[in-house]
């Protein structure tokens, strides 16, 4: 029979994760992790498997717990304009609330190494995929209530807003709250009707 592990796996991963995006994927070391987490490298790889299936495993915990609560702020896309102005803000604020200029993990993570292994690719895609498909719904939804000015298609919209709000994102690392309050503000005078 197996021992019982003396310490709780998730919070563990939550402290992988708050190191890996604090430091970065490739800065990370096997031991920076043992010395994190506070358990031996038995432990480590016994529980969470070598450092890229560690790494797998807080792309997934990310996107619960950070990702996550941001999500909901897209839902219901029927809302139209108004949930993508209330996303913004709420992202903005998030990114306020950091300990520190972190931006997003997975930008960091793909800024840093590149290439990661095509199952941990496909994780981190993933996110960016999903982010567009939100706005995309919402695009469709302003589009139909006549919220939105131009003739632009959603489509075309939604990848115009996705690579706004990545690029607001990498911006936050540099502390400029006012950046951000000006790109939020040109974004919403552009998609207005």
């Amino acid at each position: 029979m197996a021992r019982p592990l003396a310490f709780d796996p998730q919070e563990k991963l939550h402290q992988a994760m708050l190191l890996f995006w604090r430091k970065g994927y490739e800065a990370t070391s096997v031991q920076d992790l043992v010395d994190a987490l506070q358990i031996n490298r038995f432990s480590l790889y016994n529980t969470f498997g070598d450092k890229e299936a560690l790494f797998a495993q807080v792309i997934k915990h990310y996107r619960r717990t950070v990702f996550g609560r941001l999500e909901s702020q897209l839902q219901p896309a029927s809302d139209g304009l108004p949930r993508l102005f209330g996303y913004l803000e709420a992202l903005k604020e998030g990114l306020r609330r950091q300990p520190g200029p972190w931006g997003c993990l997975l930008q960091n993570a793909t800024m840093e190494q590149g290439d990661f292994k095509p199952a941990i690719q496909s994780l981190i895609d993933e996110f960016v995929t999903v982010l567009h498909g939100h706005v995309l719904a919402i695009l469709v939804a302003a589009k139909a209530q006549g919220q939105l000015r131009g003739e632009q298609s959603a489509e075309v919209l939604a990848d115009f807003v996705t690579t706004q709000i990545q690029g607001m994102i990498l911006m936050s690392r540099t502390g400029n709250g006012d950046a951000l309050n000006s790109s939020i503000a040109v974004l919403q005078g552009v998609l207005r009707s």
